[in-house]
């Protein structure tokens, strides 16, 4: 849901059935007290052709998604959460938007990492209806 190009248009969410690959894997790399510290690594793979499916907004024939994956977090095992979170998707974006003029296909990175308190970043994620929890 979080891995498409909305900088250059807007974008649907791949459908789960356009997931080829969604791998992540944790290391642990450091323990102190209750806090563990973890390296996260893996990859990412979307793709969907628009003669199978058409979201709601027109896109060129064939989009899809393909990078590779690395972070850290720290888990606060008294607490039961995260107190640090930093992931970066890094890889090929092709297809999009219509209204994209850009070419294609381009490098494109994402950063997912844990909101602070500042109300600017106290926001819903985007598409979140869509979990499923």
């Amino acid at each position: 849901m979080h891995f498409t190009d909305t900088v250059r248009a807007f974008a649907d969410v791949y459908p789960a059935r356009c997931v080829e690959t969604a791998e992540l894997a944790s290391t642990v790399v450091d323990v102190r007290g209750d806090h563990v510290t973890l390296r996260l690594e893996g990859a990412v793979l979307t793709t969907q052709d628009d003669a199978r499916s058409r979201g709601r907004l027109r896109r060129k024939p064939a989009r899809g998604y393909d990078a590779e994956l690395l972070g850290h977090a720290t888990f606060d095992r008294e607490a039961n959460r995260f107190i640090a979170f930093e992931l970066i998707a890094l890889g090929t974006n092709r297809g999009g938007g219509l209204r994209s003029s850009f070419e294609d296909p381009v490098r494109m990175g994402v950063l997912l990492e844990l909101a602070t308190d500042e109300p600017s970043q106290r926001v819903a994620p985007n598409h979140l209806a869509r979990y499923d929890w």
